[in-house]
């Protein structure tokens, strides 16, 4: 499981990539624990939005667990709400 920090904001995302590059390497379902982010940066939702991407070219599950609602506000503003990629990942 990887839990993403309450702020995905300035620095994180890089932080946030490294988790998830790791999830990605062990090649093993993951979650993703979205329900204490307070705070999102455009460049955390590319970063996620690239795992993904590549999760599924690597047919990998993923689960978007709880997410909170600015988590889910950002993913509206951001026009991702609607993805493929997230709405599967929600289920």
């Amino acid at each position: 499981m990887v839990a993403l920090p309450p702020e995905l904001m300035g620095d994180e995302p890089d932080a946030l990539k490294q988790a998830l590059m790791h999830a990605l390497v062990c090649g093993h379902p993951t979650v993703l624990d979205a329900s204490n982010v307070t705070r999102v940066g455009t460049a955390a939702l590319q970063v996620i939005w690239a795992f993904l991407r590549d999760c599924q070219r690597k047919s990998l599950l993923v689960e978007l667990r709880a997410p909170s609602r600015v988590f889910l506000d950002a993913l509206e503003c951001s026009g991702l709400s609607s993805e493929p990629l997230l709405v599967a990942a929600r289920r």
